[in-house]
C-alpha cells in the first residue's frame, strides 16, 4: 500500500501521548515513562494507517475556544500544584471557598479521568450577574482539552465534537434551552456522558443509515440559571449558587494574562498526566463506608482518590457529608418523603395492636392520603387517595391490593406490610430523611409484628406462600365435570363458585377472577386468576366478544354446578 492510499485517522490522544498546541500549530506530545522525557511528533504512521489530531481543534484552539498545553512543565509537587491551582481560582473568580477547594481536585480528576468508570458534573447556578461564566471559563481553561459549547452549534456538530476531542465540555447557559434541538441534544449528552458503560449516542449517517456510535463521555462544567428537568441528570451534578461579588481585586475583563496563566497550569498538568496516567488509582475504601447516598458517593469516589494526601481526603468526607445533608433537606420537602412520614407515624399510632394484620388494615391509601394532608396542610387541593396510591405503586414499587374480605369487608385497596414493603420503606426512609427516632421506633415494631405473624401464619404474604408450597394452586387439575376433581375439597368450592359465578356475568380480565376468589376469602395469586381464564378460553367455557368482555358460553351453562 501506498503512502497516498493510507487511512488518515483523526485521534485526540494515545496512550502515552497527547494533543498540544505550539506555534499555530497541534501536534502530539510523545511521553517516554521510563526516562521521565518527551518528545514532539506531527503524525504517527503505521502500514495502513496515518494518525493525526483533529483538525477542528487548531481553528477552535486559534480562536481561544479550546484549551490546549503547548508543551509539558515541571510542577514540583502535587501540593504545590493544588496550591497555584487554588490561587488561580481565586484570582479570577469569587464563590464558596469550599467548592474552590472542591475544583482544585476535580481539576485534577478532569486530566485522568479516562482511568475512572464514572465522572461527575460541576456546575453553577445562579442569575444573570453572578459570575457563572467567569466560574466556568476560569475552571475550564484548566481542566484537560475543554472546549466551549457555542450557542450556535447544531445537535450533529455537537455529538461529533464530544466523540471527536473527548474533553471537558465549557456548556454556557445560552445553551441549556429544551424548546431548541440544540438543548435537546445537550440533555441527552448530560443524561448519558457520565459514565462509561453508558457515554455513547447512536445515530445513523449517510445514505446507508449505518449506525454510528459516538462517545459523550466526559467531565462537564455548566452554567445555568435553572436545575436541570431531570433529576438523574440532577443527582449527578456537583452544583455551588454563585452571588454577585463584592471584591475589587477581581479583573472585569478576562485579559492575555489571564490566558497566559491558564496555559503554564494546562503545562504543568500534562506532566501530571503523563506521571500518574498509568499509576494503579486505588478506590479509597475508607469513603466507601461513610453513609452517604449513593449516587453522592459514586461521583465523588473517583474524586476522592485522585489524591493521596490524608487531611485532604479527610476535608473532601467532611464535604461529602454537608452535601448529602443539603440533599436530605431538599428530598424531605417533597410530596414521596412526606408520604413516607404519614406511612411511618400511622404505623407507629398502631404500633400498641402489636399485630401487622391488624396494622396494615390502618395502612388503607384512603388513611394515608388524610394523614399527608394534615402533615402538610398545602397539599391539600393536589392530593388525593389516587394519586397517593400511584406514588405508592409507580414511585417506591410497593404491593397494593384490596383487601380480603374477611379481612375488610369493604376491601379497601391498602399498603400490605410484606417483608419486602417493610424492607423498602426502611430504605426509603433513610433516602428521604425521615427521622431516625421514628424509624427506629416503628422498624422494632414491624419486626416484631412481622415475626409472630409469621410465626402464627396471619401475614397476608405468608398465607400465599404457604398454600403455595403445600401445592394447594400449583398442582390442580382443572375441572368440567365433578368426576375429574382432584384437588382438595377447599379448592375444589372455590373453583366450582368461581365457575358458578361465571355462568352469570361478563368479565373485563383475570384479575376480575382473582377479586372474586378474594371477596371469597381465598387469596389468589395473578398467575393462578390468568391460568383459570386460559383453560376457560381454551376449553370453550368463555369467549371475547367484540365489546372486549369475556362472556360465558353454552357449554359452561350446561355445567351442574354441585355447591
Amino acid at each position: 500500500m501506498s503512502k497516498d492510499e493510507r487511512e488518515v485517522v483523526y485521534k485526540s490522544s494515545l496512550a502515552n501521548a497527547d494533543i498540544v498546541y505550539k506555534h499555530g500549530e497541534l501536534s502530539w506530545c510523545v511521553y517516554d515513562a521510563k526516562n521521565d522525557d518527551w518528545n514532539f511528533r506531527i503524525m504517527f504512521e503505521t502500514a495502513t494507517k496515518v494518525i493525526k489530531p483533529p483538525p477542528v481543534l487548531k481553528r477552535f484552539a486559534e480562536e481561544r475556544l479550546a484549551f490546549l498545553p503547548s508543551e509539558p512543565m515541571e510542577y514540583g509537587s502535587t501540593e504545590d500544584l493544588a496550591k497555584e491551582i487554588y490561587e488561580h481560582l481565586y484570582k479570577y473568580a469569587d464563590y464558596p471557598d469550599k467548592y474552590r477547594r472542591l475544583d482544585v481536585w476535580y481539576c485534577f480528576e478532569t486530566w485522568i479521568y479516562d482511568r475512572f468508570p464514572v465522572v461527575s458534573y460541576r456546575r453553577a447556578l445562579g442569575d444573570y450577574g453572578t459570575g457563572k461564566t467567569r466560574w466556568a471559563l476560569t475552571l475550564g481553561s484548566i481542566c484537560y482539552k475543554s472546549f466551549i459549547q457555542g450557542a450556535a452549534t447544531t445537535p450533529a456538530a455537537l455529538f461529533r465534537l464530544s466523540d471527536m476531542i473527548r474533553g471537558t465540555q465549557i456548556i454556557d447557559e445560552n445553551n441549556f434551552n429544551l424548546k431548541t434541538d440544540v438543548g435537546q441534544a445537550i440533555i441527552l449528552i448530560l443524561n448519558s456522558g457520565y459514565s462509561r458503560q453508558t457515554g455513547v449516542i447512536v445515530r445513523c449517517e449517510g445514505d446507508a443509515k449505518i449506525p454510528k456510535p459516538f462517545v459523550t463521555y466526559s467531565p462537564k462544567i455548566i452554567a445555568s440559571r435553572k436545575t436541570f428537568p431531570d433529576e438523574a441528570t440532577e443527582s449527578r451534578t456537583i452544583s455551588h449558587y454563585s452571588y454577585e461579588t463584592n471584591r475589587n481585586d477581581i479583573p472585569e475583563l478576562l485579559t492575555d494574562e489571564f490566558y497566559e496563566d491558564a496555559l503554564r497550569l494546562r503545562n504543568k498538568l500534562l506532566l501530571w498526566r503523563f506521571r500518574h496516567l498509568n499509576q494503579d488509582v486505588k478506590l479509597d475504601e475508607e469513603f466507601r463506608k461513610l453513609r452517604i447516598s449513593g449516587r453522592l458517593k459514586e461521583i465523588l469516589l473517583p474524586l476522592v482518590s485522585t489524591t493521596k494526601d490524608a487531611s485532604v481526603k479527610d476535608w473532601l468526607k467532611d464535604l461529602a457529608h454537608d452535601m448529602n445533608k443539603e440533599m436530605l433537606s431538599v428530598r424531605a420537602s417533597t410530596i414521596e418523603a412526606t408520604i413516607l412520614q404519614a406511612i411511618f407515624e400511622i404505623i407507629e399510632e398502631n404500633k400498641h395492636l402489636k399485630n401487622l394484620e391488624k396494622t396494615q388494615c390502618q395502612l388503607t391509601i384512603k388513611n394515608i392520603a388524610e394523614k399527608v394532608v394534615k402533615l402538610e396542610p398545602d397539599y391539600k387541593f393536589i392530593i388525593s387517595a389516587r394519586r397517593v396510591g400511584s406514588y405508592l405503586r409507580k414511585t417506591f414499587g410497593f404491593y397494593v391490593d384490596r383487601a380480603p374480605s374477611k379481612i375488610i369487608p369493604s376491601r379497601p385497596y391498602i399498603l400490605f406490610l410484606t417483608p419486602e414493603n417493610i424492607e423498602k420503606l426502611i430504605g426509603y426512609a433513610h433516602r428521604y430523611g425521615i427521622d431516625e427516632d421514628l424509624v427506629t421506633s416503628v422498624t422494632k415494631v414491624m419486626k416484631v409484628t412481622l415475626e409472630q405473624s409469621s410465626s402464627k401464619e396471619k401475614s397476608y404474604e405468608n398465607y400465599i406462600s404457604t398454600r403455595r408450597k403445600d401445592n394447594l394452586y400449583s398442582k390442580v387439575t382443572f375441572v368440567t365435570d365433578v368426576t375429574n376433581v382432584t384437588s382438595r375439597p377447599t379448592l375444589r368450592e372455590v373453583y366450582f363458585k368461581i365457575l358458578k359465578w361465571l355462568q352469570k356475568v361478563c368479565i373485563t380480565n383475570y384479575r376480575d377472577i382473582k377479586h372474586h376468589a378474594e371477596y371469597l376469602g381465598y387469596p389468589m395469586s395473578d398467575e393462578l386468576a390468568q391460568r383459570i381464564l386460559e383453560e376457560c378460553l381454551k376449553r370453550g367455557l368463555l369467549i371475547k366478544k367484540p365489546d372486549g368482555l369475556y362472556h360465558p358460553t353454552e357449554k359452561l351453562e350446561k355445567i351442574k354446578i354441585l355447591f
